[in-house]
């Protein structure tokens, strides 16, 4: 077995790592006070269809065998969207700004890609599952992509859609540890089938626990996979026969010389009873956690229903035992679904249908809120149950609530921003929005630059002042799980406002990053409130000591209009405080700016910018001097409202490859 299978269990994608270190920071499940819960509920009829019509009067709210009084009530229909499929090179570009703000009403999906029960020659339709998947979710919903055997390739919450549909180049890459459903109950082969399957229960663990920290109506797993073949009813045989003298106890295929298990399955397929008993416990352990946790679970088999010799590896006789293990996979996958409130779309020739009727099962909903009575302070899960006074109908909501504590030890806010900063998840209690661009080569690392966005609470009436001090730290985490502190610095925030309202002001940082794949987390702290607000910031570092002509960054500004803390912190890598905001004005003259690194040290770098969108397109061509770098500037007047695409463009040597980088913003008329 090659070491490769073992990865998932070193590697460790950032945020579900994470969890681990978080689980005495999670978030509360109460909304809105501590003396208030709100449950989501999903009501069906006999066609499993959604049921919009309900008042509160219709439901019924029971704790500890005591009726509640419902005093908040509202219905949420979010239908699935259906996005035009563009090629890779036609998307649009990844977003360079990241914030964790979230709308009043979101959703949160973690898309696992079992790639540990996958096969190579079933990477077409997984893709195009995940793809028709990605295509149905609203764009303010949060998405991330989880692999259970490449953590590596994996990509944090997101509702940045360009970067969801790159992620998706990656999953041909991510298959060839997965095993057909051969019967299999001894031997190494038998060691790998577990293997995988314990890697596989791991992983979805470690997913709720992290949805369970968002805060979102609704939290949904859609499991991609073609299954377990494990029969978890399986029973011990009353065989007491010894093999032949000389004999193999197991033969290279997996199976046992003498039958060792009893099915109810056709075929009597043989299964290691002890390995299936475990791994039924284990995934027990998970449907009690998702549904403690408020998180449904939705399974898809991207096989559909494909010809069962072709789910095989090579030409495959099939037999009575081989249609059993096919099957246990499908009962494996809808076992998953029923005992979390999901639904499962298996062996469906209408693979899309069964996508968007998820997306519709999520996305129409109701939200009760109650004030427990009596409301008891101790820190323990309650049970709920949720049921309604029309017939006929199929009521799926939140088990119960976790209750605070009598007398929480109250945190400092060193502590409450350490721990939202190793959450799973981003914390929005103060809204952050973070630009990180790649600038210039140093010494074995990349100097990069940093500018973060903080919209602070501001009055509601004048007149106010505003005096508070401010924590602000910067962590990262490689794909080895590994996290250290960057940076960090303490500001003391005061004004006195002009108009109500919040009020928004930047922070610079310069960090040296090592080149490769790393995970940032910033956040920011209220002394005088304790809200935290942390925001993460996938990132590929370059390698610019390299003599290959790279364009890592593109800065934009149309000016500083803000408060900025560490002005000077951008000092000779940034020539201008970098705009963190992404919309501007037809009265704005943006600047851009652009690092040219490598490339020719004695000629010049054609480069060519180009403008293009909703109005006529803008092109300019120009040389850049050797060693220099690209600083323009263009009147937004000569564009018109909507959506544009800014590409930078650079060539350096006759017959040398043309590199670009890209950034989208949006131009409206100023008012």
């Amino acid at each position: 077995m090659s070491t490769s299978h073992f990865r998932f269990l070193a590697s460790g994608f950032w945020l579900f790592l994470c969890v681990a270190l978080a689980v005495a920071a999670q978030v509360p499940v109460f909304k809105g006070s501590t003396d208030f819960v709100t449950l989501d509920v999903i009501v069906t009829d006999a066609r499993g269809k959604a049921v919009p019509d309900l008042t509160a009067a219709d439901f019924r709210i029971v704790e500890k065998g005591r009726p509640q009084q419902i005093s908040a009530f509202s219905f949420v229909h979010i239908p699935p969207v259906t996005r035009t499929e563009v090629l890779p090179d036609r998307l649009p570009p990844i977003r360079d700004v990241i914030t964790n703000q979230l709308p009043a009403h979101s959703r949160v999906f973690a898309i696992v890609v079992d790639d540990l029960h996958l096969l190579p020659q079933h990477a077409v339709q997984a893709r195009t599952v995940l793809s028709d998947t990605l295509r149905s979710i609203p764009p303010a919903d949060r998405v991330a992509i989880v692999f259970t055997g490449r953590s590596d390739l994996s990509i944090d919450f997101t509702t940045d859609y360009a970067s969801l549909v790159r992620a998706l180049a990656r999953v041909r890459g991510s298959l060839g540890f997965g095993m057909d459903p051969s019967p299999v109950a001894c031997g190494p082969r038998e060691l790998e089938r577990q293997h995988h399957a314990l890697g596989a229960i791991d992983v979805l663990r470690n997913v709720v626990s992290a949805l369970s920290q968002t805060r979102a109506d609704e939290r949904s797993v859609i499991y991609v996979s073609e299954g377990f073949n494990h029969d978890l009813n399986a029973m011990p045989a009353n065989n007491t026969t010894p093999p032949p003298a000389g004999a193999r106890t197991c033969s290279p295929d997996g199976l046992p010389a003498v039958a060792a298990s009893q099915s109810a399955m056709p075929g009597n397929p043989p299964e290691n009873v002890s390995n299936a008993q475990f791994v039924k416990a284990q995934l027990q352990a998970v449907f009690d956690l998702a549904v403690r946790k408020d998180v449904r679970m939705y399974t898809i088999d991207p096989r559909g229903n494909m010809p069962v010799a072709a789910m095989f590896i090579g030409d495959k006789p099939i037999g009575p035992q081989e249609m059993s293990k096919v099957r246990l996979q499908n009962d494996f996958l809808r076992t998953v679904a029923e005992n979390t409130g999901g639904l499962a779309v298996v062996q469906r020739s209408d693979l899309k249908g069964g996508i968007r009727e998820i997306l519709e099962d999520t996305g129409s909903y109701y939200l009760l809120g109650y004030q427990p009575d009596p409301l008891v302070r101790d820190g323990a899960y309650h049970a709920v149950q949720v049921t309604t006074t029309r017939p006929g109908l199929k009521v799926r909501s939140k088990k119960g609530y976790e209750a605070p504590e009598a007398n929480p030890r109250p945190r400092s806010p060193a502590e409450a921003l350490s721990a939202g900063l190793t959450s799973a998840v981003a914390a929005d209690g103060l809204t952050l929005s973070a630009f990180v661009a790649p600038i210039a080569a140093s010494t074995r690392t990349t100097r990069t630059a940093i500018t973060i966005e903080v919209t602070y609470p501001g009055p509601t009436r004048l007149p106010a002042t505003i005096d508070d001090d401010l924590q602000y730290q910067l962590i990262a985490g490689d794909v080895e799980g590994k996290a250290r502190v960057l940076s960090q610095h303490a500001f003391h925030f005061a004004m006195t406002p002009t108009r109500p309202g919040d009020v928004a002001f930047l922070i610079n940082d310069a960090v040296d990053l090592r080149p490769g794949i790393v995970n940032l987390r910033l956040g920011v702290v209220s002394t005088k409130s304790g809200a935290v607000g942390t925001v993460s910031v996938p990132l590929t570092v370059p390698d610019l000591s390299k003599q290959t002509i790279q364009i890592p960054a593109i800065v934009l500004s149309v000016g500083a209009r803000e408060a900025v803390m560490r002005g000077d912190a951008l000092a000779g890598l940034v020539p201008f405080q970098p705009a963190v905001a992404r919309t501007f004005t037809t009265a704005d003259a943006l600047r851009i700016f652009a690092p040219l690194c490598g490339g020719s040290k004695t000629s010049a770098t054609s480069v060519t910018m180009s403008i293009a969108g909703a109005g006529a397109p803008l092109t300019q061509t120009f040389d850049v001097a050797p060693g220099g770098v690209i600083d323009r500037m263009v009147q937004l007047a000569r564009l018109s409202p909507g959506d544009y695409v800014l590409t930078v463009s650079a060539r350096g040597a006759a017959g040398s490859a043309a590199v670009s980088r890209a950034v989208g913003f949006h131009v409206e008329v100023k008012r």
